[in-house]
């Protein structure tokens, strides 16, 4: 016969004997690891650690010559009335976000109204803004509706007013949103894919 109580103890003790456990198989592996790992680190990483170095001694903070101070959106992110994988997601419950806009359908309206986002941009005094074109919204028919000319001509139109506002342009073409007519053909697991989505660049390079 075994007490109840003992059992219930044992119960309570066992996530304790389980962190024991994985504590001891860290500290074995970390004894198995070289004595000096040599990691191999970029210029950012090089220039991070001094910058970090310098704010803490108080010293002058210099950027380097030509560093870029941006601000970036996504098409399905922040562009209204566009019909894409995102929007299927966060209308199934996958994108926490969706719960804490008033109208999350219009994002912020970015494609109806560009205009207040980049003048904020602007105002903010950035020299680079980064957006992205939509493949949905170019070829919301599918590969064989061919590319919408009118959608071309409007993402040129904001590109131009961006940098009219004395910023650069850094355009991305895919932010994890692939258009629904690719995701029912399996998406990038369709070798076809590839193929539609280099006709979409190409439309886009020439059209912008």
């Amino acid at each position: 016969f075994f007490p109840l109580s003992h059992a219930l103890r044992l119960i309570v003790m066992l996530p304790t004997f389980a962190l024991l456990l994985l504590l001891a198989l860290g500290v074995s592996l970390l004894a198995s690891l070289p004595k000096h790992l040599h990691l191999h680190r970029t210029d950012d990483a090089h220039f991070l650690d001094k910058f970090a170095s310098d704010a803490r001694s108080k010293q002058t903070l210099a950027f380097p010559a030509g560093f870029s101070f941006g601000i970036a959106t996504a098409p399905a992110h922040v562009e209204d009335q566009l019909d894409d994988a995102w929007l299927e997601f966060a209308r199934k419950g996958r994108v926490a976000a969706w719960k804490n806009a008033v109208a999350p359908e219009q994002r912020i309206k970015f494609w109806s109204e560009p205009h207040e986002e980049i003048h904020l941009a602007s105002e903010l005094g950035v020299d680079t803004f980064r957006l992205g074109v939509d493949w949905a919204r170019v070829y919301p028919q599918g590969p064989d509706g061919g590319a919408d000319k009118g959608v071309l001509v409007k993402y040129r139109n904001i590109l131009d007013e961006i940098k009219k506002s004395k910023m650069k342009v850094m355009l991305t073409l895919f932010h994890h949103s692939l258009p629904s007519w690719s995701a029912e053909l399996g998406g990038w697991t369709n070798a076809t894919t590839v193929g539609h989505f280099v006709e979409f660049a190409s439309h886009v390079v020439d059209a912008m």
